[in-house]
């Protein structure tokens, strides 16, 4: 039986109790179809915009 040959608490399987889960994938196909691809296009360049606000902030200023 696999079940007492694999150690599952140390195994690299990704499966549905994996710690990777498809959460974020399946957020981003949801978006994406409310939004169309054009307006999810449009919100991920608003996201990497303030992202890059957020850097040059971060860089101008006097260092932590």
């Amino acid at each position: 039986m696999l079940n007492s040959q694999v150690n599952i608490l140390s195994t690299n399987i990704h499966n549905l109790t994996a710690t990777k889960h498809g959460e974020r994938a399946a957020a981003a196909w949801a978006i994406m179809r409310h939004l169309g691809r054009q307006g999810y296009v449009e919100s991920t360049r608003h996201v990497l915009e303030v992202r890059d606000f957020i850097v040059n902030g971060m860089s101008s200023g006097p260092e932590v």
